[in-house]
């Protein structure tokens, strides 16, 4: 009972230690009835956490045995009850003995205190709701360890045998003779006549209706039904069942968690465990058994093999006791049959759920089942790689384990475009990591549009995975994807990883190794855009190209990619490296110039810092871009816009073909009133053309489309054209009533809006 550490015990427990220590003291002089024995208390201290929970399980068996036997009951429902037990629960938990066939009135009934005192204090009672539970969540990781002495063996809490216990107790529980008549309103029909021939029955209530008729509806109902009877008594004690709660007898304190958690505990119970199974077998097959005490709902007469919703629950549950009982209920057959129906429905997200779950003994259960199954209903080859892709991904080695068994190949690539080893270097799991090496995975392995193992180690900053790839003569230099892909070195930099970095150019990894064309990023762009000024300081130390072009479609210079972020201090080291303030921005996709970027983003130091240094306040758009004051008035940054304006920003710079808006257009569609006031005293045109190519809209449309009331006001007061169409030929009000926006709708017809 030792293993906690230090940091979980001198904290958290300081004021317990004191705590019990006086109540041990308290109750020393409580049994003595004299304080004479204290200075001898005082002097046997206990220094630790442990010891103190050791000392206090010694005072418990100086107790008589009768006691001891009481207090293990307690700390096996108090630490593996599904929720606190209240203390009249715990009394009538206490009397349930093992075989016992009725109800009885606990013998005994003990106070909070007496309760607390009698498990050495290390059981406490919450006045608020009434319920037990351990002194501290150390005490629970106490009694599941092993003993520190060989006397307190028999207070520890194993959880398979504690579970095992409670089962035992709920299953003996429910079995009372006692609910069979002291449920009263059950849906029990007993006082119901046989109904599997319902034609009969509705003849003799209905003597008018056509008997030949009735026949021939009754055998289209076998048909349905695969050629059994309609079980109508079954059928209607279901219905009843539900309908009606069962009127329970207050002195059932325990009722209540054993029907709700029997199955829980239950879970823990081997084939070894007859007994225990045998009166489960029993409880299941008792006629008078509540459906609301079923976990698995009811069986409907039109279910496609018999008893499957047990069948369905336990396979999802994977509960071992509860599918082999099943077992024993169905044919051989229909076994077969229900397996095979169940995997062919199902089978793809059962798996999936087992595997990214780590059940194993679901995948087991898949595998090698509890019948003789044949191989149709096991996982596909597909469904292998996808189990061994999410299983490494999380880390489950036990499930991986369990896969390889059955010859997963583990270089084959997922539905993800991922291998396992990727997935768990991804994830930073080492041991997946060793173990899918161990089985010949592929290092280099490169994933569609994904990462090598490497990078993608790289990338979450996983030393100790890096370490063991590169021993693996993984190759560092590996190329990055075309679609947002990454170096192992642009990956690590991009995520401030300067350990990593460091690992990677000791390999020699290549710092100036170019971008992907699609949002790639070299070294230093990728650590610039994350604002990592350290990763930056130890490439610039590599001959770095401060000025290495940015990618072809969504590209950033270093520079640019600094600016964007707001990151000053990176821009300031960037300059002192020579960095083109008006480098290009890329062709395509939202590419920016370094000022562009800066002002999008509502960086005003920057700004100020990029036109000290003189960068183009007018440079021009990119295909699908701003220029600078466009982007801070998108942005709704007033204190960007006027420093732009300050500046000579060309305030009806014309949009850019694809998508663009000019700097007036911009602040209309966000709805930003202030930029849009300063944007006309400095004379923007408000009916300036839409952008030519794709979703181009005016200012009034812009801001109609987005509802935005009060500006739409201020640009009709500045003759703004109501009825100007877009690139599109939508009109305004058109752009207003689809975005439902009334009152605009409202204010355009006034004026004059068609």
């Amino acid at each position: 009972m030792q293993n906690l550490s230090t940091s979980e015990l001198i904290e958290p427990t300081r004021f317990l230690w004191v705590d019990l220590q006086i109540k041990a003291i308290c109750d020393t002089c409580e049994d003595d009835q004299t304080s004479d024995r204290v200075p001898e208390v005082l002097e046997k201290l206990p220094e630790g956490i442990i010891d103190i929970y050791s000392q206090a399980l010694q005072r418990v068996l100086q107790k008589p045995d009768e006691q001891i036997k009481s207090v293990e009951k307690i700390f096996k429902w108090v630490v593996c009850a599904r929720r606190p037990m209240t203390i009249d629960e715990l009394h009538e938990a206490l009397t349930i003995t093992t075989g016992q066939k009725s109800w009885k009135e606990p013998s005994q009934k003990f106070s909070p205190s007496t309760v607390s005192k009698l498990c050495g204090n290390l059981i406490v009672f919450d006045d608020f709701d009434s319920t037990l539970s351990l002194a501290h969540h150390t005490v629970q990781a106490f009694l599941k360890s092993p003993p520190k002495t060989p006397s307190l063996a028999e207070f520890s809490m194993q959880a398979c045998k504690a579970d095992r216990y409670l089962g035992d107790m709920c299953v003996t529980y429910l079995s009372f003779t006692d609910f069979q008549r002291s449920l009263t309103t059950t849906g029990d029909s007993r006082n119901l006549q046989c109904l599997n021939r319902p034609v009969l029955l509705t003849a003799h209530m209905l003597p008018g209706l056509n008997f030949l008729r009735l026949q021939n509806w009754n055998e289209r109902l076998r048909r349905h039904t695969g050629g059994h009877d309609f079980d109508a008594e079954n059928r209607l004690r279901r219905i009843r069942g539900t309908m009606n709660a069962p009127t329970v007898n207050s002195s059932f304190q325990i009722l209540e968690y054993c029907k709700t958690n029997w199955y829980h505990h239950c879970h823990a119970f081997s084939s070894e465990d007859t007994e225990s199974v045998r009166s489960l077998k029993q409880l299941l097959k008792q006629p008078s058994l509540p459906f609301s005490w079923q976990p698995w709902g009811l069986s409907d007469d039109l279910d496609p093999f018999p008893h499957w919703p047990m069948f369905t629950w336990a396979v999802q549950q994977a509960h071992i006791p509860i599918l082999r009982i099943w077992q024993e209920l169905v044919t051989k057959m229909e076994a077969n049959d229900s397996w095979e129906h169940l995997w062919f429905s199902s089978g793809d997200s059962l798996f999936a759920s087992a595997c990214t779950m780590a059940n194993t003994t679901q995948i087991d259960l898949f595998y090698k089942g509890l019948i003789g199954v044949g191989p149709a209903i096991r996982p596909s080859q597909q469904q292998l790689l996808a189990g061994v892709a999410s299983a490494a991904a999380l880390g489950h080695i036990t499930v991986i384990e369990r896969l390889l068994q059955q010859k997963a190949d583990v270089n084959a690539a997922g539905s993800d475009g991922r291998t396992a080893l990727q997935a768990a270097a991804e994830g930073g799991h080492l041991a997946v990591v060793e173990r899918l090496l161990q089985q010949k995975a592929d290092v280099n392995a490169a994933g569609y549009n994904g990462r090598t193992a490497l990078q993608a180690a790289a990338e979450g900053g996983h030393l100790a995975v890096v370490e063991r790839l590169l021993q693996q003569k993984a190759d560092v230099n590996a190329a990055a994807a075309e679609y947002n892909g990454r170096t192992a070195l642009q990956a690590a930099a991009g995520g401030g990883h300067l350990a990593v970095v460091a690992r990677l150019l000791q390999q020699k990894a290549d710092v100036n190794a170019a971008a992907g064309y699609h949002s790639g990023r070299t070294a230093l762009q990728a650590a610039a855009e994350g604002g990592h000024l350290a990763v930056v300081e130890r490439l610039l130390q590599q001959k770095v190209d401060v000025n290495a072009a940015a990618a072809g479609r969504n590209g950033r210079t270093a520079l640019q990619a600094a600016a964007g972020g707001g990151h000053l201090a990176v821009v300031e080291r960037l300059f002192q490296q020579k960095a083109d303030v008006n480098a290009a921005a890329a062709e395509y996709h939202s590419g920016r110039t370094a000022l562009q970027a800066a002002a999008r983003g509502g960086h005003l130091a920057v700004v100020e810092r990029l036109l000290q240094q003189k960068a183009d306040v007018n440079a021009a758009a990119g295909y699908s871009g701003r220029t600078a004051l466009q982007a801070a008035a998108e942005g709704g940054h007033l204190a960007v816009v006027e420093r732009l304006l300050q500046q000579k920003a060309d305030v009806n710079a014309a949009a850019a073909k694809f998508d663009g808006r000019t700097a007036l257009q911009a602040a209309a569609e966000g709805g930003h009133l202030a930029v849009v006031e300063r944007l006309l005293q400095k004379k923007a045109d408000v009916n300036a053309a839409a952008a030519a190519e794709y979703n181009g809209i005016t200012a009034l449309q812009a801001a109609a489309g987005g509802g935005h009331l009060a500006v739409v006001e201020r640009l009709l007061q500045q003759k703004a054209d109501v009825n100007a169409a877009g690139y599109d030929g939508r009109t305004t009000l058109q752009a207003a009533a689809e975005g439902g926006h009334l009152a605009v709708v409202e204010r355009l017809r006034i004026a004059g809006a068609r």
